[in-house]
Formats: C-alpha cells, structure tokens, sequence
C-alpha cells in the first residue's frame, strides 16, 4: 500500500509505492495513527521552540565568529596588524578555500555519526580558533587564523539544514529556513551593538578593542557548543537526556505523529541518520544537472552582497562619522534584512511558488545597486546611507532556494551531497566577492558596483531558466507516465531501478 502525502501539492512528486513492512523498523512510524491538524501544529510549535531556538543560537554565534572582522576593521586593525585591506581581501579568499574543502567530508561525517554529535564538536573547535584570534599579531597570524577559522566552520550550515529536515516537512522547511538565515541579520546587526561597546574597552588590560571582541565571542562560542553536546537530540524519537528529561521532550503517540508525518510527506526519511552517505550517492548529486542549477545561482546571486555587506561599516565611515557610530548604524540594515526575508520567504511557502520570489527579491537588490551607483558624490550623506540601508536590507531568497533544493533531491544521501554543494557554492564565492571591492576603488566602489549590478543581472535570468527547466521536465515525465498503460505503471513500481528525485512519478517545485 503506498504512503501519500497528507496535503499533496500538484508541484511536488513524492507518490512513491511503499511497502509499509519495509517501514516497520523505522523507531516511531505508525501507519495507522492519524491526528487532527491542531494537534499536528502543537507539535510543530513545540520544535519550534525546543530545536529552532536552539540552532538559532548556534548559527548567532558562528556568524559572530565569521563576520567580526568586519568590525574590528574599523578600530584601527588594520594598522595595529601592519597589514592593507587587499590583506584583508587574501584572508577572504583563504577562508573560502579552507572552508569548502572540508565541506562534502564534513558532512558525509554527520550521515556517519548524527549532527547531535559533530555539530557540538565543530562548534567548539571554531569558538577556540575564534578566542585565540585575540594574539593575532601581523599578517602571517591573521592569514593563520582565517585558515583554520574555516577548516572548523566547514560542514556545520548543511548538516543543521539536514538535520532540521528530520524535524520539518517540505512545505514547512522553507520558512523555517528563513529563520535560521533571518539569525545571520540578527547577529550582523548583534555585532554593531557588541561592537559599540566592546571596542571602547582599548586598553583594557593591555588589550586593543578589536582583540576583546574576538576573545568574548569566541569564548561564548565555546560555552554555547559544551552545552550543544547535551542539550541537541538525535531526532523527534529520541529525545531522553540530561537536559531535556528522563521521559524526553515527546511522549508515544506525538512521536508516532511527528515521524510519520514526515515519512509520508517524504519517504526517502525512512532511511536511517547513520547509514552514511554511499559513494553513488555522492556521484548522483555531483552529476544532476538540475542540482547545479541552484548552485549557479547561489554562486552568482550572493557573491555581490557580499562586499556590500561585509564593507558597509567601512563605506559609512566614509561618510564622516566616527567609528562608534559607523558600528551603530549598521543594524537598521540587518533588521530590515531580516523583516522582509521573513516575509518573502513565508509568502513563498505560502503560495507554494519558489523562482518568482527568488526574483522578486533580487530585483530589490539590483535596484539599490543602481541607487548607489548613479547617486554623486556630492549627495547628502544621511541620503547615501538611507541607499546603503535599503541595499544591504535586501530580502534574501537563500532560504528559498536551500528549501528548494532540498525538495527536488532525493534520497536522504544525495540530498545531503547536494546540500552540501550548495554551501560550498555560496561561500566559494567569496574567491570572486573578495576581490570586487579593491583599495584603489573606495570609498565609493563605484568599479565593483558595476559588477555587483551584473552579477545580479545574470541571477535573474538563472532564476527564469530554472524554473522553467522544471516545468520541461515535469511535462517531459507527465507525457511519458500518461503514455503507460496501468499494468506498465505498476510494473514500473516494482521494478525499477530509478530512485528518489530520478523516479519517473516524481514532480519537481518551482
């Protein structure tokens, strides 16, 4: 008898044959239960609360830990190191390069060993690395530090993803995605608060300001990953521990609930967390064509915001305000960001479309380029900054496209391979975005807006392409099932050797 979807959507496949035997070890699943939606949505909420919060607080400090430097460059870092921002720009490109290197390793690990465990355990490895930034001391230090700053980031962004996907249904995962990224605009903004008060403390024991905001978020990394270790779950069917209860966060019949839920929105959950990721897998994911779709345009659509966001500090200071208040006026832009990508996302989920909003947002992105590129010089400065603000303040669509991404790849191994991909591609952009914005540009960067106008460009149209090379091949598959005789169909069922995203009763989203 097959497993079906509780809310089928016309756009999704998922009507995968199951025999519910082959689910009978699945700890949880229940075929049988059923439940009203209220109930269903308590549930929900209560992980919300339990898990959501929880790696939101993660993901604050590993951007804290990760974007620091942004701040510290406007307490006389650069001097103090001896080092020029083209320096800077090669501390980038290290980053990126030791970051993406571990990326696929790192996460083939968490299929291996559950992201309850490594996840805790890279956390702590990265707050170290970011503590012990506070002796950086010239260029060599500073080149160190962000080397290995990204060999311990490496794999934490899609394992959290894969691990909220034992939480969360497709339909469900986009805008809590949102919120998980909605955290990086948070802590951005966070960092202009800390900043405020951290870099006055100059002094201080002999310690420059830029060397206390390494050592304080870094140690408060590390605080936050020792009680990770005991604090995260396996998943919603064990959840028994020292700091969430002997009798666990759930009893019987909510676990029966939460994991069948999720087994009959994607089938391909019944595969267990520790099964590792086979080698097939790996190569299905590195030839999907329509997984590099969505790398394309993570890589191209967030490399210009990059420099935007990482120089604005920076660029305000420019402007003619003090370093305190440069630092300040950074958060009305993160908190908008933040706001609309919320908004954008939940809509998306909402209306069950994912290519238009990616568009929508990256128009808004595009038309804050023009405003400060075509603005003069001469223009007032609380106008300059007003554009900063509603550039930076952008309605990200990562999450959208992440969510995405997760929906049209299956089974569980590849899905984490393609996850993986995709983080790798948004960060390895920082190869490109790192060197947009050069010393003999500034302050204005008026050469790299123009590239930063298209790049963004171009990520509209792959927006367009790929959602329509979806539609193609749904027809494609539509026609060829629509041509099979029932007993065909069914022979095909049985039969065959396709699986998950390459099954021909699969339906991609756009």
């Amino acid at each position: 008898m097959p497993v079906e979807k509780k809310n089928p959507r016309d756009s999704i496949t998922d009507i995968i044959s199951v025999e519910h035997e082959r689910l009978s070890h699945v700890e949880g699943y229940d075929h049988k239960i059923t439940w009203e939606e209220e109930e269903e949505k308590r549930l929900v909420r209560r992980i919300d609360i339990r898990v959501m919060t929880w790696i939101g607080l993660m993901f604050f400090f590993l951007q804290l830990d990760r974007g620091n430097v942004s701040n510290a460059l406007t307490d006389n870092f650069i001097d103090d190191l001896g080092i020029t921002l083209d320096v800077v720009n090669l501390g980038t490109i290290i980053f990126v390069l030791s970051f993406v290197s571990l990326e696929i390793p790192s996460n083939m690990v968490i299929r291996k060993v559950g992201a309850e465990r490594w996840i805790p355990f890279l956390m702590f490895l990265w707050g170290t690395v970011s503590w012990a930034q506070t002796f950086m001391h010239d260029k060599t230090s500073f080149l160190l530090s962000r080397l290995f700053l990204g060999l311990t980031e490496a794999g934490y962004v899609p394992g959290i993803i894969l691990y909220m996907t034992t939480y969360y249904t497709k339909e469900e995962l986009a805008t809590r995605l949102s919120w998980f990224w909605g955290v990086l605009a948070l802590a951005d903004a966070s960092s202009g608060l800390i900043s405020f008060g951290v870099l006055r403390l100059r002094g201080v024991a002999g310690l420059k300001g830029w060397q206390w905001l390494f050592l304080i978020d870094g140690i408060g990394t590390v605080l936050v990953a020792i009680v990770t270790f005991f604090y995260l779950p396996e998943g919603p069917a064990r959840t028994k521990g020292l700091l969430r209860g002997k009798n666990g966060w759930f009893d019987d019949r909510e676990v029966s609930i939460l994991v069948t839920r999720l087994i009959r929105d994607d089938p391909s959950k019944a595969i267990g967390r520790r099964e590792g990721v086979k080698n097939t897998e790996l190569l299905a994911a590195l030839k999907d064509t329509r997984i590099w779709g969505h790398l394309l345009i993570g890589f191209f659509g967030l490399t210009a915001p990059v420099p935007v966001t990482s120089y604005m500090p920076l660029v305000i200071k420019s402007l003619g305000f003090s370093t305190v208040i440069s630092n300040l006026l950074t958060i009305p832009a993160h908190f908008l960001k933040f706001l609309v990508m919320l908004a954008l996302t939940r809509n998306s989920d909402r209306v069950k479309d994912r290519a238009w909003h990616g568009v929508a947002g990256t128009v808004w992105f595009l038309v804050g380029l023009f405003c400060l590129e075509l603005l003069p010089d001469n223009t007032n400065r609380w106008s300059l900054y007003a554009v900063i603000v509603f550039t930076v303040g952008w309605p990200s669509w990562h999450p959208i496209n992440a969510a995405w991404l997760t929906e049209n790849v299956a089974p569980m191994g590849k899905r984490s391979m393609a996850l993986a991909m995709y983080i790798m591609s948004v960060n390895i952009n920082g190869l490109l975005s790192s060197q947009i914005y050069r010393d003999d540009d500034k302050p204005r960067f008026h050469r790299g807006n123009w590239i930063n106008i298209g790049l963004t460009f171009f990520t509209i149209i792959l927006f367009i392409a790929q959602r329509y090379h979806y539609i193609f091949l749904n027809r494609k598959r539509e026609q060829r099932w629509n041509a099979m005789s029932e007993e065909a169909r069914q022979e095909y069922l049985d039969t065959t050797k396709d699986v998950g995203s390459d099954r021909l009763d699969f339906r991609f989203t756009y």
